[in-house]
């Protein structure tokens, strides 16, 4: 389980202070490498969420309007033997970053949502101990 916990916060922690949707998630599980040693599937998808949720350093935003999916033209796509990495180019808008420089917090970074996502870790992993299910999470 600590091997799917470290792969799942590389991928969420690879989308800096934008974060990342289940979709963009999903997306980049199926496709990393090395592999990733479970299917994508609706039976392990909440068992995925479960570890993720239970993840202390990992914050849940809600987003002021949904992200659109990624989506890969083959063209786009290249292998690098050398590296043995998957190079992804998203064929979506490129959104304007905005730079963060929170003293508060002491993030640093770039983003598009920073300061207009709502911050629902609390909800998502309250005090009492029962953390959203993913149905729940999902349906948001």
């Amino acid at each position: 389980m600590d091997e799917i916990k470290g792969i799942c916060r590389e991928e969420i922690a690879l989308e800096g202070l934008d974060g990342i949707t289940f979709g963009s998630l999903w997306f980049r599980l199926q496709n990393c490498m090395p592999a990733f040693p479970l299917p994508i599937d609706d039976y392990t998808k909440p068992f995925i969420w479960e570890l993720i949720s239970s993840l202390e350093d990992v914050n849940f935003f809600e987003l002021p309007t949904a992200r659109p999916p990624i989506t890969v033209a083959d063209d786009a796509k290249e292998f690098s033997e050398l590296l043995a990495t998957y190079v992804w180019f998203d064929q979506v808008a490129v959104e304007p970053q905005q730079v963060v420089n929170d003293e508060e917090s002491a993030l640093r970074g770039c983003s598009t949502t920073y300061y207009t996502r709502k911050n629902i870790t609390s909800e998502v992993r309250p005090e009492t101990g029962k953390i959203l299910t993913f149905a729940e999470v999902e349906s948001r």
